[in-house]
């Protein structure tokens, strides 16, 4: 095993750029680049829209529907380009709300060449952009904001209504600092991973209020989900309790799988589970929340990263992420 990872390291292409991505990330963040930064930051988008760089530089959201919240079929409808990790909600109106990692590098580089601040991480390749829907198929960019939130890279969103009526949405935060020094990827950060929380009342205007679940290296994509007595749980390398509203968690012990990407839904009986896995995306039912238990069969045979939301109308859609075309 230690030889195969060896092996994988070593035929890893080296850091394309003289400076560390880590010290850019900083630089571009603080809005203090230099022509020397600027071009480095050419030549990364460059290598990164060739395809030439790792990462969901190409990814696009796709739209799935169910009748029963099982069987899914596809639309043919891509949601959003350029994007990935989608996290869907509906709103009070039936409106659905798509949050996902903006993963347009084209639009870091505008942002640096037109001076603008960075509201939502560092957009295009570690930051969060929003959109809205009447109808769940179709739909139009939200300028979102979170205030004080972590000046690095926010990914991995996951969104839950709170008993108090407030959004809660929770991301991967890495500070610019943290990221590593050859890879704009957050997951392979040399730290342990921190997921946030930020607060709503709209869906637009975001409040970051501090770190809520540290979970070990490698851990990302969380789930967030309310049981009925108002506790909350989260899946994102590891399985976590809040007692205060979903604002910390502590660790606890759940019955889980293997499961790869997950999304919990509330459905008649208790709850379920859908995840990524080489077959497709499958699914784990659960009466409590805590004890799961693998379905059979595949809910769906495509993408990845499923976030599945019940619609106004009874059925059910769900976003999900491909590799698109360039």
């Amino acid at each position: 095993m230690r030889i195969l990872l060896l092996a994988a390291l070593l035929a890893q292409d080296p850091w394309p750029l003289e400076t560390p991505f880590h010290e850019l990330a900083e630089r571009i963040l603080s809005r203090k680049t230099t022509p020397s930064d600027r071009a480095d930051l050419r030549k990364l988008v460059d290598l990164m829209e060739a395809d030439r760089l790792p990462g969901p530089w190409w990814d696009e959201v796709r739209v799935a529907t169910s009748k029963d919240g099982r069987q899914f079929s596809d639309l043919r409808t891509t949601a959003i380009r350029r994007a990935s990790v989608p996290e869907a909600v509906v709103d009070s109106n039936g409106h659905v709300w798509l949050f996902y990692v903006d993963s347009n590098p084209k639009n870091l580089l505008h942002a640096v060449e037109e001076d603008r601040p960075f509201k939502t991480g560092l957009i295009g390749i570690g930051g969060l952009a929003a959109a809205k829907s009447e109808d769940g198929n179709r739909f139009a960019p939200v300028e979102i904001e979170i205030a004080n939130a972590v000046q690095g890279e926010i990914v991995d969103p996951d969104i839950v209504l709170g008993a108090d009526g407030v959004w809660r949405l929770y991301y991967l935060g890495v500070p610019a600092k943290d990221l590593a020094p050859d890879t704009p990827d957050p997951a392979r950060s040399p730290g342990r991973h921190r997921f946030y929380l930020a607060t709503s009342k709209d869906l637009v205007h975001w409040e970051q209020q501090g770190v809520a679940w540290t979970g070990p290296h490698g851990g990302a994509d969380p789930a967030v989900y309310r049981t009925g007595d108002g506790t909350y749980f989260i899946l994102g390398g590891g399985s976590g309790r809040s007692s205060d509203g979903g604002r910390t968690f502590s660790e606890t012990r759940m019955s889980t799988g293997r499961w790869g990407q997950p999304d919990v839904v509330p459905v008649d009986g208790g709850f379920r589970l859908f995840y990524s896995t080489r077959a497709g995306i499958r699914s784990a039912f659960s009466s409590d929340g805590t004890a799961w238990k693998e379905e059979e069969g595949v809910r769906f045979r495509e993408g990845a990263d499923p976030s599945v939301v019940r619609m106004k109308d009874g059925s059910w859609r769900m976003y999900y992420k491909v590799k698109g075309r360039r």
